[in-house]
């Protein structure tokens, strides 16, 4: 699947400029820079409110992520509602299919030459005993990055941290994963899942 970035409205000025004048209002600010890479997994955590879609979504235009993609249920993709999620980058899987889903990721970033593919490892708002090992999956196999995305609603920062290169020592990668996350706060902390994937029990 290769993606035209033409329907896809984030990191335009106009987007930018609205993004920076809610974050001021609300008193957010972004830190950081975007990493040097042109391809990479970008893990977006905590996720524990609807909220979290809106500030990361400013966050991308702010950071200028004109390239950013994030999966979405197939169902989503349907009229008017679909063409609004295309065009904020949104790319359609069947979740029914996990394997399935790391596989056409792999092809989409074998086929294109730019892409930054978000990803919500926990999935749901609502507590998770563990995170969903898919983005971990998709950039091991894509030979590409894990770019550390966060919302910290204690400092009201949001940003992208720093790159970790999937290697062969899972526990290891994850340790360092945890070490990043554990001082941004959730909205909701009651919710905030445990980050820790499956990958690390099948060493």
């Amino acid at each position: 699947m290769e993606l035209s970035s033409a329907n896809n409205i984030l990191g335009t000025r106009t987007g930018k400029t609205l993004a920076n004048c809610i974050f001021r209002l609300i008193g957010w600010s972004v830190p950081d820079r975007l990493p040097l890479a042109t391809k990479m997994v970008i893990v977006a955590a905590p996720h524990t409110s609807n909220w979290d879609w809106v500030l990361m979504l400013c966050a991308a235009h702010i950071l200028g992520v004109g390239e950013a993609r994030w999966l979405g249920k197939h169902s989503l993709f349907r009229g008017l509602l679909g063409t609004l999620m295309y065009k904020l980058g949104g790319i359609p899987v069947y979740r029914e299919d996990p394997a399935g889903v790391v596989q056409e990721m792999v092809e989409v970033f074998t086929q294109n030459d730019k892409l930054m593919l978000a990803i919500t490892p926990e999935g749901t708002r609502s507590y998770r005993s563990h995170w969903k090992s898919g983005f971990y999956r998709i950039a091991k196999a894509s030979g590409v990055p894990i770019a550390l995305g966060y919302l910290d609603y204690k400092e009201k920062r949001a940003g992208i941290g720093p790159l970790i290169w999937p290697s062969e020592n899972v526990a290891e990668d994850m340790g360092k994963i945890r070490e990043f996350y554990s001082d941004k706060h959730a909205l909701y902390s009651e919710r905030k899942g445990t980050i820790r994937i499956s990958m690390e029990d099948n060493r």
